[in-house]
């Protein structure tokens, strides 16, 4: 491997998926905080060329109109294997099908009386059909030594896929996950009750979007976490919105702070409801948002945000994605929610399924952190070691069915995930699932 560069050095990072119509609002993450990274060559690699252009012209126009410009070259291409000769850092925000995917994800499983959900469940499984072969082609593109950011989902079973060491026609990467929730999770629930998150020590278990956390030290080691879940649970109306997902009395019962995702879990059916009650689902209002903003892009003289892009939160930037590039550029560990195989850090979790690792760390160390102290005897943490061994063999199981997609796989792993769904249901599902894996389906 190539000694580190010097700090002035430019550094090459490949956004896959760059011509994303959000993508301009990471490009802001990173001019913010240019004092403190070198100089980027900043490559956005899209299927589209119009698209990826018009994406650079905005950034572009952007970046010269600020009072202290980014050292940043902002290029587009559509040429991914050129692109990543170069790399140092890629990130894959990719979402294969586009958001016509998404739509079929989110919407097939409801006649089932299921939630759709492009990490979770049968839909979960469908966007793994379509993505890991796309995944695997990119992968083997990418030279030894280049670290993989991996934004995509569904994220587990992705990043499971890129870290396989048998992998298909190349070496596993050097990759991670990451995921902004946990923190947000952990910052609203310490403002409950006026804990300053950043002094907090915080143990968690669990897959992306489907871990919790156990516990929740302060400064004199104490744990505030039924502190916290007391006061969700007053602070919500009977039959009321769920601010944090799951309701708070059932947070309660649980023993644990949930993240938002387990609302699909512990409220199934009123979740199947909110689903079938949109006009529009979530793929198809992002589809003509992103039409409405790449228009822009490609005509504008003004380097102001549109008023929806600046209107819509993306916290991963923030609070995942550049600190975690901040990092691997400085080698400094930041506290980051990050995807990596859970090694030996939970007891009964195989080494090699992919877990969250949340807390100080650097995401390319040779050792996870661990979620500290784990009391077994407890009956929330024995349910979330349950749920988290759970997920891990429906995602070995889904990688399996994305490699050779046949009925009899997608219906074992259908069968596999905490669900507990029917066989009858396993079946009637597998004609929507095996659709993603035809070639040019759902594009």
């Amino acid at each position: 491997m190539t000694a580190s560069p010097a700090p002035t050095a430019r550094r090459n990072l490949v956004v896959l998926g760059g011509s994303s119509a959000f993508t301009p609002l990471l490009m802001d993450a990173l001019a913010a905080i240019a004092g403190r990274l070198p100089p980027l060559q900043i490559a956005l690699v899209g299927r589209d060329a119009a698209r990826s252009d018009a994406v650079a012209r905005f950034v572009r126009l952007r970046n010269a109109r600020r009072a202290d410009p980014p050292d940043h070259t902002i290029v587009a291409t559509g040429d991914a294997a050129a692109a990543l000769r170069s790399a140092d850092i890629v990130v894959n925000q990719i979402r294969v099908g586009g958001f016509a995917g998404r739509s079929h994800d989110e919407t097939f499983p409801l006649a089932f009386g299921l939630p759709g959900d492009e990490t979770i469940g049968p839909a979960g499984l469908a966007s793994a059909l379509r993505s890991v072969p796309v995944f695997d082609e990119l992968a083997r593109l990418v030279p030894p030594g280049v670290t993989w950011v991996h934004m995509s989902n569904p994220l587990g079973i992705g990043l499971r896929a890129l870290l396989e060491p048998d992998a298909p026609g190349r070496a596993p990467l050097r990759a991670f996950g990451l995921c902004e929730l946990p923190e947000v999770t952990l910052r609203r629930a310490c403002a409950r009750i006026g804990v300053d998150p950043a002094v907090v020590t915080a143990r968690y278990v669990g897959a992306n979007h489907q871990g919790a956390f156990v516990a929740v030290l302060d400064e004199r080691e104490h744990d505030v976490l039924p502190a916290i879940l007391r006061a969700i649970d007053a602070s919500e109306a009977p039959g009321g919105p769920a601010e944090f997902g799951v309701e708070g009395r059932r947070l309660r019962e649980l023993g644990v702070l949930a993240l938002a995702y387990r609302r699909l879990y512990e409220h199934r059916a009123r979740s199947v409801a909110a689903q079938r009650a949109r006009t529009l689902d979530r793929g198809r209002e992002l589809q003509a948002l992103a039409d409405r903003l790449l228009a822009h892009y490609a005509s504008t003289s003004s380097a102001e945000l549109p008023a929806p892009l600046a209107a819509r939160p993306m916290p991963w930037n923030e609070l995942a994605l550049v600190p975690a590039i901040e990092s691997l550029l400085d080698g400094q560990p930041r506290r980051l929610a990050v995807s990596r195989p859970a090694a030996s850090c939970l007891p009964g979790v195989p080494g090699e399924a992919v877990v969250e690792h949340f807390g100080v760390q650097h995401p390319t160390a040779a050792a996870p952190p661990a979620p500290g102290p784990l009391d077994l005897d407890r009956p929330s943490i024995a349910r979330e070691l349950e749920l988290t061994r759970r997920i891990a063999r429906f995602e070995q199981l889904a990688l399996r069915a994305a490699r050779e997609p046949n009925t009899t796989h997608v219906v074992e792993c259908l069968a596999a995930h905490p669900f507990d769904l029917a066989a009858d249901t396993c079946r009637e599902l597998a004609p929507s699932i095996l659709r993603c894996a035809r070639a040019g389906a759902i594009r």
